[in-house]
């Protein structure tokens, strides 16, 4: 004969079964970082040392600004290089009004720089969801495709130092195992704490044969007879057949490459009000 309170002893180990596998799924600081960057929609986020970055350009005497590493010299400082893929411009299309997400106010979160500012939102709270410690001092370099000038970090080395992709010596493009050419890195986060000291496995993200043959012949093209830059971007990144179905829509293609072409901003205004993407 059963006991009476059986079903109610059952339901109980089924609840903290539950409650167990869901602690489980928390993940506390840093390790927190790339799980709420991902809820937010940079679902590219790996860690590094700033140290790594800073020799890596001295020894190749590149005049380049290293990243600050708040006095911490021997291990260097943690940080992150943080991204996303075609899935956050959609995102970034569902966030904004389509009638007034292309409003002419330079500065401001519409405009050219909407989804600067978009990223900007993201990203802090992605921060402020992780959790970091209240003391702890950070770094955030964002960068901005529509003022390169500005940048101060160079996203791609940090991804591969990182070991999230891999960095194409012909063309430079930094490449991901799943989704190729087609990720857009968008900041470098950096925190006053000991960055990791052993480095990550190289990413793997070879190109095939065939795919370097095109992209340098692309290249050769350019050089002859000249073209913009969204041109080559485009079509370099198109050659590569790894992450080929992850590839970025025309919309979010103008966005990034707008420049001053008052046709190619009339053509990006009309997308982002129709949410053409």
């Amino acid at each position: 004969m059963s006991s009476p309170n059986r079903g109610s002893w059952k339901g109980a180990r089924a609840s903290a079964r539950l409650a167990a596998r869901q602690s489980m799924k928390v993940k506390k600081w840093p390790d927190s970082l790339p799980v709420e960057m991902a809820r937010v929609g940079l679902d590219l986020c790996a860690p590094f040392s700033t140290k790594w970055y800073n020799d890596q350009i001295a020894e190749e005497h590149l005049k380049m600004a290293p990243i600050p590493n708040f006095g911490r010299k021997e291990q260097g400082a943690l940080a992150y290089v943080v991204g996303g893929t075609r899935g956050f411009w959609q995102r970034f299309l569902r966030h904004y009004n389509p009638k007034s997400a292309f409003v002419d106010r330079p500065g401001n979160a519409c405009g050219l720089t909407a989804f600067d500012a978009f990223v900007e939102e993201m990203i802090i709270e992605g921060l402020d969801r992780a959790q970091p410690p209240p003391h702890v001092k950070k770094h955030v370099y964002v960068a901005r495709p529509l003022d390169a000038d500005k940048d101060r970090v160079q996203l791609q080395r940090c991804a591969g130092l990182a070991g999230l992709c891999d960095i194409d010596p012909l063309t430079g493009l930094a490449v991901h195992p799943t989704y190729g050419a087609w990720v857009s890195l968008r900041a470098v986060v950096v925190f006053d704490l000991d960055g990791p000291e052993h480095r990550p496995r190289p990413c793997t993200a070879t190109l095939a044969d065939e795919d370097l043959d095109k992209a340098k012949g692309y290249l050769e093209k350019y050089e002859e007879q000249g073209a913009t830059d969204y041109e080559d971007w485009h079509k370099v990144r198109c050659c590569l057949q790894r992450g080929e179905d992850h590839a970025f829509t025309d919309s979010q293609l103008l966005y990034y490459f707008v420049g001053d072409d008052p046709d190619r901003s009339k053509s990006l205004t009309k997308a982002l009000r129709f949410q053409i993407t």
